[in-house]
């Protein structure tokens, strides 16, 4: 199983390599990366030795780190999460990389460009979606509570009828009282009064 480039970057940043502003590690580590083990290699070198034949001088894993150097890391080189941290500590933390013959001799600038952009890719911080503002709550409209002022119109037109109710009862020659306690307790009287005759003005004696 071929190990991609963006992969290959993805170790690396984890092992600590990045690019910055005095030096491009994290490129130049993935560049090497590949002049020294190339992807779908047929020597197996990605997820295991080159041994040449002799296994004690062999060359592990996708930083192809040798083993004679480095004795004790074969299992460790052959894991390329694993290999990528022993490539941070060979190179001094992404400072020093002469310990790679491809960067001595220069093999490894012929992959700068994919490196690269590898390299910017997983550097890239993921952009943090924007929420969707959930919107208000319709509001419920709600009736005002009954005041005095609102039923004081009311109040004027029962207060009208009745006191045209009243007159009305009085030219009928009825007359109606209210005696007793509080409320819930009075008692309505009515009864019948006869008009009283008008009184003729007394004649005079010298009519």
């Amino acid at each position: 199983m071929s190990v991609s480039m963006l992969e290959r970057a993805q170790f690396a940043y984890n092992a600590g390599f990045r690019n910055t502003n005095s030096i491009e590690a994290l490129t130049i580590i993935l560049a090497i990366s590949q002049a020294e083990c190339g992807m779908g290699s047929a020597t197996g070198c990605e997820y295991g030795c080159d041994a040449g034949g002799d296994a004690a001088n062999s060359t592990c894993g996708i930083w192809q780190i040798y083993q004679p150097a480095h004795p004790g890391t074969r299992a460790c080189a052959s894991d390329p999460a694993c290999c990528a941290t022993l490539a941070w500590a060979i190179s001094n933390h992404g400072t020093s990389f002469g310990a790679w013959s491809t960067y001595n001799s220069g093999v490894f600038r012929n992959y700068l460009a994919e490196a690269r952009v590898a390299a910017i890719a997983v550097q890239s911080p993921t952009p943090t979606p924007t929420p969707t503002p959930t919107p208000p709550p319709t509001p419920v409209p709600v009736s005002p509570p009954a005041t005095a002022t609102s039923a004081l119109p009311w109040l004027l037109i029962a207060a009208g009828g009745l006191g045209l109710a009243y007159w009305e009862v009085r030219k009928q020659g009825v007359q109606v009282s209210v005696s007793g306690g509080g409320f819930g307790e009075s008692k309505v009287a009515i009864r019948r009064t006869t008009p009283t005759a008008s009184r003729r003005p007394r004649q005079s004696a010298f009519d």
